[in-house]
């Protein structure tokens, strides 16, 4: 897997408030936290198999 992230100096921020979270964020929750962290998921999830 390949993860690209741009601004470089969002990210630590990013994940400071991912390990906050207390349950799993929704997918509308996720969109606010990366456009909150100038970034955006522009693929599907993994699939685990």
């Amino acid at each position: 897997m390949i993860v690209i992230r741009q601004p470089a100096g969002k990210g630590d921020a990013f994940f400071v408030t991912m390990v906050a979270l207390k349950m799993p964020p929704t997918p509308e929750e996720i969109d606010k936290i990366f456009a909150d962290h100038e970034m955006k998921v522009v693929g599907p999830p993994v699939k685990i198999d």
